[in-house]
């Protein structure tokens, strides 16, 4: 009877060690398994971020040029009006003077 009880003991001991070893290989592969999905998103992640700065450069590019192109359209605009601004006070000028000689001969 003792003997059984001791070979009882014995097994269940052996079962509870068994169980054990296989609670720790199922969390021992459950870690890796996390290890290598952490690693993977921390890749991914690194990834999107690498993406996400090339974007914003390319877009600061974009912006600076379109900047440079808007600031090239108004210089050319400016030196048109400059321009047709001196054309028109040449011609009042010249107006203004032919008016003068008018009242001259006029007077005369």
């Amino acid at each position: 009877d003792l003997a059984g009880r001791q070979e009882s003991l014995r097994s269940s001991f052996l079962d509870g060690t068994r169980e054990i070893r296989e609670i720790e290989d199922d969390q021992t592969r459950h870690v890796g398994e996390i290890e290598v999905t952490v690693e993977s998103l921390s890749e991914r992640m690194e990834q999107e971020m690498k993406q996400l700065r090339q974007g914003i450069l390319e877009l600061r590019q974009q912006l600076h040029a379109e900047i440079a192109s808007r600031e090239d359209s108004c210089s050319v605009i400016r030196s048109s009006l400059d321009n047709e601004t001196k054309t028109r006070m040449q011609a009042v000028d010249k107006n203004s003077q032919l008016h003068e000689d008018l009242e001259i001969r006029l007077e005369r």
